[in-house]
């Protein structure tokens, strides 16, 4: 039984691994939308693995294999935070360039609030 549920967390683990990939891969192409949607993803895979691990005794956890499956979605998980902060970077510093822009540009082209006309004095 040990044995059927390491191989069903191993596999898992692997169909984790290509999601945070795919992710990676995504966020390097500027496919911003389609990531949430995996994160929903790796999450239901998350809980199952969760439930797996429930199962399991101690010793059995801590497979080597397991272990390295581990290790490997830790680097990718950190690539993929390192890839979201720069790109959340990225759009605050371009949401602030537009609205300069912007304030700029009404500005520019505000009507004059100004009355144009002319003040004639006449002295009697």
């Amino acid at each position: 039984m040990a044995d059927s549920l390491l191989n069903k967390k191993r596999v898992l683990l692997e169909k984790l691994k290509k999601l945070t990939i795919l992710q990676v891969q995504m966020l390097d192409n500027g496919q911003y939308e389609p990531i949430s949607s995996l994160f929903d993803e790796k999450d239901r895979i998350i809980e199952e693995i969760d439930r797996i691990d429930l199962k399991l005794s101690e010793p059995a956890r801590k497979n080597d294999e397991i272990l390295v499956l581990l290790d490997e979605l830790r680097q990718l998980n950190a690539q993929l935070v390192a890839g979201l902060d720069r790109t959340k970077k990225s759009i605050a510093t371009k949401l602030i360039e537009l609205q300069r822009n912007k304030k700029g540009d009404s500005l520019y082209h505000q009507r004059s609030i100004q009355v144009e006309g002319a003040f004639i004095d006449k002295k009697k």
